[in-house]
């Protein structure tokens, strides 16, 4: 006889809320809300080829 034991997985987070806790939390240096009632938010990081750049905010809806 086989025995199959059924293990219930923990629901995902869903990514939104997760991803406002992370910049929340302070946990990461640099990133931070610019607005947050729009949820935007910066990132430090610049794109190798683009080093003349100096945009990283972006923009979550």
């Amino acid at each position: 006889a086989v025995h199959c034991t059924c293990i219930m997985a923990q629901p995902k987070p869903l990514f939104v809320p997760w991803l406002c806790e992370q910049i929340q939390s302070g946990s990461y240096p640099g990133v931070c809300w610019t607005h947050k009632e729009q949820r935007q938010f910066s990132i430090p990081w610049k794109h190798a080829l683009r080093q003349d750049s100096n945009s990283n905010i972006i923009f979550m809806k």
